[in-house]
This record gives C-alpha cells, sequence and structure tokens, in this order.
C-alpha cells in the first residue's frame, strides 16, 4: 500500500456525493464499489469527488463528521474508507478503532488521508492499523492508485 500522497481540499456534509466516471482499468460489468470518505474540509470532498470520478464503477459517499461516517458505515456495505485524521467529535484513530469494532467494517481498508507527513505521524497510523497513509496535498496519481490497489481494480 501507498503511504503517501498530496492534498485534497476538504469536506462537510455527511453522507452524499457520488462518483462513478471513466478512465481506469476497472471491469465495466464490476458492481459498483463504495467508498467513504470522511472528511470536515468541503473543499478536499468536493476535490475527493473529482479526482474519484475518474474511477468507474466507484461510488463516493462523504461525511463531515465521524458520527455521520460511522452511521453510513453501518448502513452501507463499504469496500474502502478514506479518513482525515484531524476530525470534530474525535481523531481518525477513534474512528478507526470504531469501524474495526463494528462486524460490517472490520476488515474493510482505511486509508488515512492527513496532512501530518513526518515519518513519526506515518508511523503512528500503520501501527494503529491503517492500511495505508496519504498525505495532504494529493496528487490524482497517488489516490488513484492507492484506491484501485485497496479495491483491486
Amino acid at each position: 500500500p501507498a503511504y503517501r500522497g498530496s492534498r485534497s481540499g476538504s469536506g462537510s456534509g455527511s453522507g452524499s456525493g457520488s462518483s462513478s466516471s471513466s478512465g481506469s482499468k476497472a471491469n465495466p460489468k464490476a458492481v459498483p464499489r463504495t467508498v467513504l470518505y470522511i472528511e470536515d474540509n468541503a473543499v478536499n470532498v468536493v476535490l475527493m469527488e473529482a479526482m474519484l470520478a475518474r474511477l468507474p464503477g466507484v461510488r463516493l459517499l462523504s461525511a463531515a463528521t465521524p458520527t455521520a461516517g460511522l452511521r453510513l458505515a453501518a448502513e452501507h456495505a463499504l469496500a474502502l474508507v478514506l479518513l482525515d485524521i484531524h476530525l470534530p467529535e474525535m481523531d481518525g484513530f477513534a474512528v478507526l478503532a470504531r469501524l474495526r469494532e463494528m462486524p460490517a467494517t472490520a476488515t474493510v481498508p482505511v486509508v488515512a488521508v492527513s496532512a501530518n507527513a513526518l515519518p513519526e505521524d506515518i508511523e503512528h497510523a500503520r501501527a494503529a492499523g491503517f492500511t495505508a497513509y496519504l498525505t495532504k496535498p494529493l496528487t490524482l496519481e497517488t489516490l488513484l492508485s492507492t484506491v484501485q490497489e485497496m479495491l483491486a481494480l
């Protein structure tokens, strides 16, 4: 998995946004894969929606708060979670712990998305159980390759 990346704006809203575009190697007959992005900065959510729109068969849900994100995680069959570290209510590490406690998301890959780019930050996230770590600002290439790897597209 990729443990570095780049930045996107941040989002608000709890549980919307869908994205399914073209331009990748996904199987056109594949069932849509649902990705949840928990991010409190609205600009980052809009940028993530635009970037993931390049992957056909990917449906993006977004949540501005951990509470909303955990609710969406319980309501939808997720293939991947993209998770900001600095959030209101609780940080991304606490959200990851809650996701791991939920049977429906216990094994879903969770990718940290953070402006924290120090090696210690990345190691802490890996030790906590994040599947991968992307640093903001996100680059399109790094994001798409990481998402494709996590979804095995």
